[in-house]
C-alpha cells in the first residue's frame, strides 16, 4: 500500500481536528499520527515533560518535514522548539 505524501498526510490530519498551527499540542498530535502512519520507530514518552525519542536521522528528517508543513515554518530546529528541547537522538 502506497503511503500519502507528507503534504497530503498533514492536510488530512489537520482537517480531522480544529488545527491551529501555533498550538504546539496540536502539532505534537500530528507528529504522533505521523509516527503511527509511517510506521516509524521513534517514540514519544509522556511524563512531567513530553520527550521525543528519535530513532534515526532519517526519522528525524521525516518528522521535521511533517512539523514544518503543519506549522508552515521552515525553521531548522523546529522539533526542538515543539518539544522545548526534550528530544533524545538515538543516532
Amino acid at each position: 500500500m502506497t503511503k500519502q505524501s507528507f503534504v497530503d498526510f498533514v492536510k488530512v490530519s489537520t482537517e480531522k481536528i480544529n488545527f491551529d498551527s501555533n498550538n504546539r499540542c496540536m502539532v505534537k498530535e500530528v507528529i504522533r499520527q505521523a509516527i503511527d502512519y509511517y510506521d516509524l520507530k521513534s517514540t514519544e514518552k509522556e511524563g512531567e515533560n513530553e520527550v521525543l525519542f528519535l530513532e534515526s536521522a532519517i526519522e528525524e528528517n521525516i518528522l521535521k518535514k511533517i512539523a514544518q508543513i503543519a506549522m508552515e515554518d521552515e525553521e531548522e530546529g523546529i522539533i526542538d522548539l515543539i518539544y522545548d528541547g526534550y528530544v533524545v537522538r538515538k543516532h
